[in-house]
């Protein structure tokens, strides 16, 4: 665990609001009878109001050097997202919904809005806006770190150096920070390739068309030259970095190879875990949650986890009695606990992608449990690491359309039916969405796949410089913002920590 030192007056009083912000929250959070009936008087609502403002008043800007940043991504998380997740975990823990119910990523100090359009859209994909996130520039929806100027799919466009952009780990990786990716998605994905890849079209996973020179996202990963160099990778895709025909007659088997996820789909017949494990010789391969469990953080020097043919299988789906796939929150623990032996800080990307795998099927119920899992992480890492020398900030590449609707008494489940009545005196679901298949949580328009939606998304932060998220700010300032406060990318050299920007 890192500790939560402090070096100096300032940070005494920030971190001392800090546990005195979490601890007044999770006393209110333990409710009671004697709650409910508080709320009817106004008392209860000034008291609360005025403990909120002298925390807000309290605050103090931490204008220090960011030696460690923890970026955390909720794929499709909006601000209905936010909420239900809030509401769906007071359920569980037997509460009712109030103003004190919070996610974790909520407690976090400071919040804003984020525009999310990209070069072609107003409706963005995830492919456009992590190369915004990450890189600072827009793109068009399907691309990767690429300029919008290239066409998507244009092969020879994404070669030509000058429409490729860095991206901020590659900032950070040229000033010897340890670098890390962790997903419930696929790791070629397009939240965090946008920080690895160049690439005309997201799903050039394991193959690129045929007289392109271009390498596929999986080969750009392992041997590019920003992956390369990354020492966690954690998540799915397994079946992108083998071939089909592996183990071949005679061949010997991977160490940590399961067989029930050994089944690839790479036509070039490469076997790209076996030449990661070759060139990397103390580098590990993992595929299963014990053996991820099994991972000494201090003797391994580079870590690859690849536990599911793609995306990870939702929680509610998975079998409690046999699992073999880890958590969102034992991923990150163990990424966390390899990076912070770094000598000069980390920068780890951490997404929950079945939020939005969820919501494109209309399944709800399991998207707003994947936002718990996803807060589950983001808790972990609040209670690990140090907001004096880490920053720490959680958003959204887009959100979704989905609807929390109707005059539903706070008692009722949020995943289930409303206990008011539409015109044809019905009951109807709480949630809904615009499109969708419609199955699990009725969609008004069908669609095999649930639609992004273009309203701004929220964004969380703490730790150096977190302040600057405050507001209404576009997606390509994040990337700026982290580089300012780690003192990398275009801010190195001392510029940093000027209060006006050169």
């Amino acid at each position: 665990m890192i500790p939560l030192v402090p070096k100096d007056g300032n940070t005494a009083i920030r971190a001392g609001i800090f546990v005195l912000l979490v601890a007044v929250t999770n006393t209110l959070q333990t409710g009671s009878s004697d709650e409910a009936a508080a709320e009817r008087t106004s008392a209860y609502w000034r008291d609360e109001a005025l403990k909120d403002l002298k925390l807000k008043i309290s605050r103090i800007p931490n204008e220090g050097k960011a030696r460690n940043v923890v970026f955390f991504l909720g794929d499709g998380m909006g601000v209905a997202s936010v909420a239900g997740g809030s509401i769906l975990k007071a359920e569980q823990s037997g509460r009712t919904y109030s103003r004190n119910t919070k996610l974790q990523m909520e407690r976090l100090p400071f919040s804003g809005l984020v525009k999310t359009h990209s070069i072609d859209g107003i409706t963005p994909d995830s492919a456009a806006t992590s190369t915004a996130y990450l890189c600072g520039v827009k793109t068009n929806n399907g691309m990767l770190g690429l300029l919008g100027s290239v066409p998507r799919g244009d092969c020879a466009a994404s070669l030509e150096q000058q429409n490729q952009i860095d991206s901020v780990i590659k900032w950070a990786q040229a000033n010897d920070m340890w670098t890390g990716i962790v997903t419930t998605d696929s790791v070629l994905g397009a939240s965090p390739a946008g920080g690895y890849a160049h690439s005309a079209e997201r799903k050039w996973y394991s193959s690129v068309p045929e007289g392109c020179a271009a390498k596929d996202i999986a080969d750009q990963l392992l041997f590019g030259s920003v992956g390369s160099k990354m020492k966690v990778i954690l998540g799915g895709g397994l079946q992108d970095f083998l071939p089909p025909s592996y183990p071949a007659e005679g061949e010997e088997r991977i160490e940590n190879l399961t067989a029930q996820n050994s089944t690839g789909v790479r036509k070039d017949e490469r076997n790209l875990i076996r030449e990661y494990l070759e060139a990397n010789e103390k580098s590990r391969f993992v595929s299963t949650r014990e053996q991820l469990l099994q991972v000494d953080p201090d003797s391994v020097d580079r870590l690859l986890g690849l536990f599911s043919k793609d995306a990870l299988t939702f929680t509610l789906d998975r079998d409690p009695d046999f699992n073999t796939e880890p958590t969102i929150e034992e991923m990150t623990e163990i990424a966390i606990r390899i990076l912070s032996n770094a000598p000069h800080g980390f920068f780890l990307f951490v997404e929950g992608g079945n939020i939005d795998t969820a919501h494109h099927s209309n399944k709800a119920k399991h998207s707003l449990e994947e936002v718990i899992q996803f807060d589950k992480a983001i808790e972990l890492v609040a209670n690990t690491v140090s907001f004096e020398d880490t920053l720490v900030l959680v958003t959204a590449d887009h959100s979704h359309g989905v609807s929390i609707s109707g005059y539903s008494s706070r008692a009722q489940s949020i995943t289930g039916d409303s206990d008011s009545m539409d015109l044809e005196n019905k009951t109807y679901r709480i949630i809904s969405y615009p499109t969708g298949p419609g199955e699990d949580y009725p969609s008004l328009v069908k669609m095999t796949s649930g639609a992004h939606s273009a309203e701004d998304v929220p964004i969380y932060a703490s730790g150096p410089w977190a302040h600057l998220f405050e507001g209404s700010i576009d997606n390509t300032l994040i990337p700026n913002i982290i580089a300012h406060a780690a003192c990398i990318g275009p801010f190195q050299g001392g510029k940093c920590l000027r209060k006006k920007v050169e």
